[in-house]
């Protein structure tokens, strides 16, 4: 048996209700991961990394990380396999 025929057998097991809960526990873990670090851009990264800069243009540089994090993560899964998650 190939392995092909072991992945498509056990992804017709799966019920509606197991996979909504996946999907839910993965959008909250990333959305907390994007919260955490907006509110540790506000806080901490412009004195931490940037310290050279005034405190405004190092939160924008911290903020500006924050938005091509949370820009490129739905563009890469656009296209399936293509530079992002693979599970697509």
């Amino acid at each position: 048996m190939s392995g092909f025929c072991l992945i498509a057998s056990s992804r017709a097991r799966l019920s509606p209700d197991s996979i909504a809960a996946a999907t839910l526990a993965g959008t909250t873990l990333e959305w907390y991961d994007f919260f955490l670090y907006g509110t540790a851009s506000a806080l901490v990264f412009n004195k931490q990394f940037v310290p050279l800069l005034s405190p405004a243009v190092g939160t924008l540089a911290a903020f500006s990380t924050l938005a091509v994090g949370f820009i490129a993560r739905p563009r890469a899964r656009s296209p399936p396999g293509a530079g992002g998650s693979r599970s697509s």
